[in-house]
This record gives structure tokens, sequence and C-alpha cells, in this order.
């Protein structure tokens, strides 16, 4: 795991990485005395399991600076931390969807409380993501699964249908598929789609998406969507939206 401390006390940021590597020893910690510093570092390809961030700092406040984190980095967790912990308990949700907090500790920050924020960011990242980091243009960027209708392997790169536009990347079919959510899956050998954007299944032999575009299931794939397709019917209500 990864994790970066922004907080411009030094000696409580110091502290801070010392519990967590008492919990967990093979973590790497980065600490960052400004939000500025924080901000250079979100731009590198890097990925970072969660962000322990003081709410107020020297050179800005941690809850505004949320949503620049989501921006930037929306796999990562954020973590407020704070020595006016009844002063802000209402402010941290001004925080824009998704950009939320997972846990929010006081400083001095207690060991117990710690531990409970660590396994909250260990069980999220076991847990498929709502975004998923592609490389486009030699820069990482992050697609919302919920725009994403399907994508399409053609020679060696992937193309992402999404509801914002087409993005295109160089990638494996199969490692893409271990990335993506389960309402997604494969139906043909070029071929994944968000069954939660299918309009009109088509006799089994292809699909209407949202957008109207129309998309084959392989022979070989056919058994297996049926049961996909009727298992995310059947997790939503009757409804595949």
């Amino acid at each position: 795991m990864k994790y970066y401390i922004c907080d411009d006390n030094a000696i409580f940021a110091k502290d801070l990485e010392r519990k967590i590597l008492a919990l967990e020893p093979d973590c790497i910690i980065r600490l960052f005395p400004t939000l500025a510093a924080l901000r250079f570092a979100l731009g590198d390809r890097d990925e970072v399991n969660a962000v322990f961030l003081d709410i107020m700092n020297a050179d800005g406040s941690g809850i505004e600076f949320a949503n620049i984190l989501h921006t930037l980095k929306p796999l990562a967790k954020l973590v407020f931390v704070t020595s006016h912990a009844a002063e802000f308990s209402q402010e941290i949700f001004r925080c824009e969807p998704g950009s939320e907090p997972v846990a929010y500790l006081a400083k001095p920050v207690q060991m117990d409380y710690l531990k409970n924020a660590l396994e909250k960011i260990r069980n999220s990242a076991m847990q498929k993501p709502d975004f998923i980091p592609v490389t486009i243009n030699r820069r990482t960027e992050y697609i919302n699964c919920t725009d994403l209708l399907y994508v399409v392997s053609e020679r060696r790169q992937l193309l992402f249908v999404t509801t914002d536009g087409n993005f295109t990347s160089y990638g494996k079919m199969d490692e893409i598929t271990e990335k993506l959510p389960d309402h997604f899956c494969r139906c043909h050998r070029s071929y994944i789609i968000n069954m939660r954007r299918i309009q009109r299944v088509r006799g089994w032999n292809s699909f209407e998406m949202t957008n109207g575009d129309i998309i084959p299931v392989g022979r070989l794939y056919q058994d297996s969507v049926k049961d996909a397709v009727a298992g995310e019917y059947s997790r939503n209500g009757g409804g595949l939206r």
C-alpha cells in the first residue's frame, strides 16, 4: 500500500508516519508540507492508495482540496486529520459526491482509530473501482465506468466508447476485463460490454446499446453472456439500468 501524508506540521507528519508503519511495516509513505507540493506529486502516473490530509494547511483548505484529489486520483481514498475535530465535523460534508473521506481522525491520532481507517482503505482497495486508469497519449486518464458503454479491441489498441466520447489506448482485453466492475462482461473476442447500458437484446446474437450501437455476441460466448445478463437483471430488480 502507498500512502501520502500532507501536513504543514512536520512533527505531527513524522509521528503519523511512525504509527502507520507500526501497523503496516511494508507500506510506502511520502510526506508533503504543503498542498502545492502534494498537488504536484499527484500529477505523476504512480497510483496512491490513500492521502492523509490535514484540514487546515498553511496554503489552503484540505476540504476544498478534496475535490482536486478526486479529480487527479479518483482511486485514492481520503482521510482527514485535524486538531479541530468538533469545529469541522459538519464542514467535511461540503465535499462533492465521490470525494468524501473514508475516515476522520482527530489529533493526536489514536492507534485504534488509525487501525480502523487503514482497514477501510485496504477493504476498498480490494473492490473494483468506479474508475479505471488507462494511458491515453502517454498520460494516465481515468474513465468513469458508469459512462463506459463498451470496449472494443482493434488490433493492438483498445477503443473505449463512452457517453462523453471515444478514447483509444494500447492494451489487452484480458487485462482490462480484470479491472472492470462486475457489471461488464466479455460477449465477443473483441468486445466487452456494460450490461447496464444494454438497450435491447437481439436474440442473443447481438445487443443494442443505449447509444444505438450494435454489438455482436460471439457464438462461444452466448451461454456465459446469458448467465451474466440474467444475473445483472436480477440484481437490479428486473431492470438492466
